[in-house]
């Protein structure tokens, strides 16, 4: 099936630059002004994966494996697709009829609604209109730190211990971190650290705040910016440094931005070992699910889970 939507892919259109949600003016606080062209071009290949994707997907949902004498190139296309699948999401496609078997369809519905979401996203600069102005940050220290006691940001003379929930619950009891409109407190944040950028993170997407952050890290010398494509199409470069680039991060982050709206919502699922016991860190804590080997092994043993890992997406993106 041929997709003939005329992409804008405009970034400074899709996080309303003129909201302050994307800002370009400046690098104090959290502005993007010298990462500017690589988001953007990094952007622009994310939308070329993303597409190629969504196309896959939509093959095969519609059509079963091809005849190997008549289609030789197409069967050959079939069986990667259809394989990738499996391989990333534990979802099994029909080779008789295309579509998923019965027992994957809720999965591949899932998956298939979260790539459509990410492509009209970029295709027409806009989400659907139910989550406001996206924003885009680059780094995190802009962000300013306010104590139960202090006097709440945007609210005048009330406290940050006074602001209260629709079911009349304390809102930010710890205190809240704060900027550019934006409050938030993230599970483990404390006074010192609001743990938007940790150590070795690209990036981090804050849905209840509508907001995706790059890290400093993201843009370090040594970080590549776009993906070899066609390098990355091929199995044995999906371990490579391709994965730490902007591009691949675009797409597991925008999973991160449309999952977080479902139900289940989309996240970093913990990994497994491949007999399906939980994967953990010398330190005895659980690891988190990202990468091809802890994907696959996702896939193997709980494909629920898989179809809800944003890593699963970013890789059979750049497969395809």
């Amino acid at each position: 099936m041929t997709l003939v939507v005329e992409a804008a892919r405009d970034l400074s259109k899709f996080f309303n630059e003129r909201e302050g949600r994307y800002d370009t003016s400046t690098d104090d606080g959290n502005g993007c002004k010298s990462r500017q062209k690589d988001l953007e071009n990094s952007y622009t290949e994310a939308a070329k994966i993303i597409d190629a994707a969504y196309t896959a997907i939509l093959y095969l949902k519609h059509n079963g494996k091809p005849s190997l004498f008549l289609h030789p190139d197409k069967r050959k296309d079939w069986n990667r697709q259809a394989e990738t699948m499996t391989s990333f999401f534990g979802i099994k496609i029909s080779p008789k009829t295309g579509g998923p078997e019965s027992d994957s369809r809720g999965n591949f519905e899932y998956v298939e609604k979260i790539f459509r979401e990410m492509k009209y996203g970029m295709d027409y600069d806009a989400t659907d209109g139910t989550r406001g102005f996206p924003g885009l940050y680059c780094g995190a220290s802009g962000w300013r730190y306010y104590y139960p006691w202090d006097i709440a940001p945007l609210y005048g003379d009330r406290r940050v211990e006074d602001l209260l929930d629709p079911d009349g619950a304390k809102r930010f009891p710890r205190g809240l971190w704060y900027y550019n409109k934006d409050m938030i407190m993230l599970g483990g944040a404390t006074a010192q650290n609001h743990m938007i950028c940790r150590d070795q993170v690209l990036a981090i997407t804050v849905a209840e705040s509508n907001f995706i952050t790059f890290c400093d890290w993201a843009f370090d010398g040594d970080t590549p910016k776009l993906l070899n494509v066609d390098a990355a199409r091929r199995y044995d470069r999906l371990y490579s440094k391709e994965r730490l680039s902007l591009s691949y991060n675009w797409v597991h982050e925008l999973a991160h931005f449309y999952g977080m709206y479902e139900e289940p919502v989309l996240i970093d699922q913990p990994a497994v070992q491949s007999n399906g016991q939980p994967a953990l860190d010398k330190d005895g804590n659980r690891m988190k699910t990202y990468g091809p080997t802890p994907v696959i092994y996702l896939a193997k043993n709980n494909a629920y889970a898989a179809s809800r890992t944003a890593d699963a997406y970013a890789l059979f993106a750049m497969a395809m």
